[in-house]
C-alpha cells in the first residue's frame, strides 16, 4: 500500500501539471481546492466489498449500504473474509444489498478465506495486471478493478472510461450538448496522463 507522505508528494506534482496541461480543467480544480484523495485506510479485502457493493449506485447509497454491512459484522476495523462465512444472501439483501451483489461478496470471501496470500503482491503488478488479476474474480469487473486501483493501490493514471459519472463530468466541464462515450472520454482525457485518476477526482466532485 502506498505511504501517506509518498502519496501526498506525487499529489502535488500531478495538481501542478494539470493545471499547466488544461486551463479548463485547472479553474475546476481552483473551484474545489485540493484533491481529497488519500490512501484507504480499509484492507484490500473491505474496499472490493465495498467496491462490489457500490456498483451502479450513487455515492450516498453505496456508502449507506456499506455501513449496513459493517453494522451487521461489526466493527469495521474487525471485518474479515471469515466474518462472512456465516453470513447468508438473505442477510445482506436484509441490509440493502441486491441478491446477486449479496453473492458476488460471499464468493469473495469465501476465495479470500481459501487463500490468505490472495492479495499478496498487487502493489508490485502494473495496472493492467492487477485489473487481470482482479476481474477472473464473480463480480469484479474492470470498473471495480479500476476503483480498487485508485482508492487501495493509490494508482494516479486510471482512465476508468466506463464511469457514467465520469463521462457526465466531462461533458459539463467541456459544455458538451451530446453525451460523451467511452472511446471518446479515452481520448479527451489523454492530455491528463500519467495523473488521470487525480483529474477524475475533481470529475466526481463537480457532479457532486
Amino acid at each position: 500500500m502506498v505511504q501517506d507522505s509518498e502519496f501526498r508528494r506525487r499529489l502535488s506534482a500531478a495538481e501542478m501539471y494539470l493545471r499547466r496541461c488544461d486551463p479548463s480543467l485547472g479553474n475546476l480544480m481552483s473551484r474545489f481546492g485540493r484533491c481529497g484523495l488519500s490512501p484507504t485506510s480499509e484492507t484490500y479485502f473491505q474496499s472490493l466489498v465495498a467496491s462490489i457493493i457500490g456498483q451502479q449506485l450513487s455515492k450516498k447509497a453505496a456508502t449507506t449500504i456499506r455501513n449496513r454491512v459493517w453494522s451487521l459484522l461489526g466493527s469495521p476495523a474487525e471485518i474479515q473474509p471469515r466474518c462472512f462465512l456465516g453470513v447468508s444472501i438473505d442477510d445482506l439483501r436484509l441490509a440493502g444489498v441486491s441478491g446477486a451483489k449479496a453473492k458476488y461478496v460471499l464468493d469473495l470471501a469465501n476465495t479470500v478465506s481459501s487463500n490468505e496470500a490472495f492479495f499478496d503482491g498487487l502493489d508490485s503488478l502494473e495496472d493492467y495486471q492487477v485489473t487481470q488479476y482482479l476481474t477472473q474474480l464473480n463480480g469484479v469487473g474492470i470498473w471495480t478493478a479500476q476503483m480498487f486501483l485508485i482508492f487501495s493501490l493509490g494508482r494516479l493514471d486510471v482512465c476508468a472510461s466506463s464511469d457514467v459519472g465520469l463521462r457526465r463530468g466531462l461533458k459539463i466541464l467541456l459544455k458538451r450538448d451530446y453525451d460523451i462515450g467511452e472511446d471518446e472520454f479515452e481520448q479527451l482525457t489523454r492530455k491528463w496522463s500519467p495523473y488521470r485518476s487525480i483529474a477524475s477526482w475533481y470529475l466526481w466532485r463537480l457532479l457532486d
